[in-house]
């Protein structure tokens, strides 16, 4: 079998890791009449694979999946309803195969904790002023770089991880430090070429509704139970700027010069609290929709949406904390 046959296996097809490397070297390489051409040659590869009797599985789960939305909009709960459901029913009924979850919460309660020992100890904050605000926009910034650096020491660390597993990540952004057009900038072109989007949508006033009800003193750093002041969830993330930046296209979000596939799942009516079929009924019809746009072609005579990824602008991502309660990250 040729490389060049094997350079034209679609992302679904997958075989060994060597394959979606030259698949993915080729379509940079050449122009968009070539890349079609090529893209027209697939049906017939495949078919030449099966009589060859070249050893290939066709994936059906999701590389990467991002959960956007404001704090308490039922991000980390989409997440939890997916750990519960077995394996081989996740798969079938929401395209998500082995779950690896990247979450900068726990990254950001980190600092606030060092901060806190560092203040016992003496010494000055690293992270954060006397207000639980961060010293630069540049850590928010840094959170995302951080969420880049985790995914890829997963595909370094763990075998199969592109054939296997489903990385799910989740964050928060206002307008107010930057917003998702800012955050979505500084994850590495790796991430942004295998990503799918599902933002949940929810009102200012449901986020603050669960946010106050979420809300564990005593377990400040549960990424299910964390809240934050009304005051400061009011200042970072009552506006923000999914709209500006979804309202190009009703199914890609443009980053980075590529294009990334998303839905809209409404939480208004917070189905995502109970944990019951009505989640389930509702995250299988918008994952079967995201995994619809996620598989097609961009357009004709153009890469794949896996090939492109997605395009944004490059600022910052912030969060800030009460002394009495960190700040949120999902």
């Amino acid at each position: 079998m040729s490389s060049r046959a094997l350079g034209v296996l679609p992302r679904a097809w997958r075989s060994q890791a060597r394959v979606e490397e030259i698949y993915l070297e080729l379509l940079r390489k050449l122009s968009p009449a070539r890349r079609l051409a090529l893209v027209g040659m697939m049906n017939e590869t495949v078919n030449i694979l099966a009589l060859s009797g070249y050893d290939y599985i066709e994936k059906n789960t999701f590389d990467i999946l991002t959960l956007l939305a404001r704090p308490a909009a039922g991000k980390s709960e989409v997440i939890n309803y997916l750990k519960n459901t077995p394996l081989e029913q996740r798969a079938e009924r929401f395209h998500i195969g082995k779950m690896v979850e990247i979450d900068d919460f726990p990254m950001l309660y980190a600092w606030f904790e060092e901060d806190d020992l560092l203040e016992r100890m003496g010494y000055p904050h690293l992270h954060t002023d006397e207000d639980g605000y961060f010293l630069g926009n540049h850590l928010w910034n840094l959170l995302i770089e951080r969420i880049g650096l985790e995914y890829q020491k997963k595909l370094r660390d763990i075998a199969g991880f592109n054939e296997e597993y489903s990385a799910i990540v989740e964050f928060s952004r206002g307008t107010e430090h930057g917003g998702y057009a800012s955050a979505l900038a500084h994850l590495p072109v790796q991430m942004v070429e295998k990503m799918a989007v599902l933002y949940l949508d929810v009102s200012w006033e449901e986020s603050l509704r669960k946010n106050r009800k979420r809300f564990n003193p005593n377990r400040p750093d549960s990424i299910l139970e964390h809240s934050l002041p009304d005051a400061k969830l009011e200042k970072l993330y009552r506006e923000n700027d999914w709209k500006e930046v979804s309202a190009a296209d009703p199914e890609y979000l443009p980053i980075q010069g590529k294009q990334v596939p998303y839905v809209v799942f409404e939480n208004e009516d917070d189905v995502t609290t109970g944990q019951g079929e009505a989640l389930g009924k509702r995250l299988q019809d918008k994952l079967s929709t995201l995994w619809g746009i996620y598989r097609r072609p961009v357009n004709q005579g153009h890469m794949t949406r896996s090939d492109q990824g997605i395009e944004a602008g490059r600022e910052t991502h912030s969060h800030a904390r009460g002394r009495s309660a960190p700040l949120d990250g999902g």
